[in-house]
C-alpha cells in the first residue's frame, strides 16, 4: 500500500493547525459575550458565531495546506519516478 499521500497530508497537517488557531483567536469576546447575554448555550454559540465567522479562514487554511502538499507530491513524483 502506497502511504505517500498520507505522509504529505501529515506533514502539512501542522499548517492548518496554525492558521486555525491563529483565527480562532482573531474572533472578538464581546461576539461570543452578546450570544451569551440573549441566552444561547456555550455549544450554540460556537456553532453559530465563532465557528460561522471563522470558517472561510478554516477553508483558506486548508487549502493553503493541500497546495503545498500537491506541491510536494509533484517533486516526489518527478524525482522518484515511475515503479518498475
Amino acid at each position: 500500500m502506497d502511504r505517500d499521500p498520507i505522509v504529505l497530508g501529515v506533514r502539512r497537517l501542522p499548517y492548518t493547525v496554525r492558521g486555525t488557531f491563529a483565527s480562532l483567536l482573531i474572533v472578538h469576546r464581546s461576539f461570543e459575550e452578546a450570544a451569551e447575554s440573549v441566552g444561547a448555550k456555550k455549544t450554540t454559540t460556537f456553532k453559530d458565531v465563532t465557528f460561522a465567522v471563522d470558517l472561510e479562514r478554516v477553508l483558506v487554511g486548508s487549502l493553503y495546506s493541500f497546495i503545498l502538499a500537491l506541491q510536494e507530491a509533484s517533486a516526489t513524483l518527478l524525482l522518484r519516478g515511475p515503479r518498475p
